[in-house]
């Protein structure tokens, strides 16, 4: 950790990886150069469902806010189907290529 100034401690931002928690510690000077440090700390439990069952769980309530409206999925269809068209077709030559190396140079 960097200081800029003897004695007084840099901000910083935990991530916790035993528990879930972050913490943020801000070192704050004021207008006569006083030094405040605030330290915030936020907790949460272990979920109790893995990410797809508190999906499936929360449909099985009823509960919307997860969800897109079936309008909104058949106006996304309008827009990706005629893409997956097109790369399945033979009309776009897509170029494949190991993921890190340079992509190969175009024939243009």
């Amino acid at each position: 950790m960097l200081t800029r100034w003897p004695g007084v401690e840099s901000s910083t931002l935990r991530v916790g990886l035993n528990e879930p928690y972050v913490r943020l510690g801000a070192t704050l000077n004021g207008p006569k150069r006083t030094t405040v440090t605030c330290n915030l700390e936020a907790r949460s439990a272990a979920p109790r469902f893995a990410a797809y069952a508190h999906l499936v769980l929360q449909m099985l309530h009823g509960e919307p806010t997860l969800f897109i409206r079936g309008d909104e999925a058949e106006e996304a269809w309008l827009i990706i189907d005629p893409a997956v068209q097109t790369w399945s077709a033979p009309m776009v030559p897509l170029q494949e290529y190991v993921a890190g190396t340079a992509p190969p140079s175009s024939s243009r």
